[in-house]
């Protein structure tokens, strides 16, 4: 879908926008890892992440992520591979990296673009 999006000319920008209230996206599908049976299955399923937020960061049209809710983990760098992020300014919003405080590095390598994008009030 992104692709078909990214290469359509009469679309001019791209919004993610979650459906589900109070939340963007909470983060990996804990189902979809937990199917993985080896290392290469789980190297494969990051890889993908890592291509798909690639190909968000590299798109030549506008990508915005529209947050309200949580955005934690995977939605967060899913939010850190757009070119823009706009939040409201709830309680309910939170933004954060949960798997950090297993000792777990972000499986999308985004966790970099974190000391660039914030800036605190």
């Amino acid at each position: 879908a992104f692709e078909e999006l990214r290469d359509n000319p009469e679309v001019k920008s791209m919004v993610f926008i979650s459906g589900k209230p109070d939340c963007f996206i909470a983060g990996a599908d804990i189902k979809m890892l937990s199917a993985c049976e080896t290392k290469e299955e789980i190297m494969e399923l990051s890889a993908g992440g890592q291509e798909f937020m690639q190909q968000m960061a590299d798109c030549k049209k506008p990508v915005v992520a529209a947050i309200s809710g949580s955005c934690m983990g995977g939605g967060l760098e899913i939010a850190l591979a757009c070119h823009y992020r706009v939040a409201l300014d709830t309680k309910k919003t939170s933004l954060a990296l949960p798997e950090v405080m297993l000792g777990l590095l972000p499986g999308s390598r985004r966790y970099s673009t974190v000391t660039t994008t914030y800036r605190p009030p």
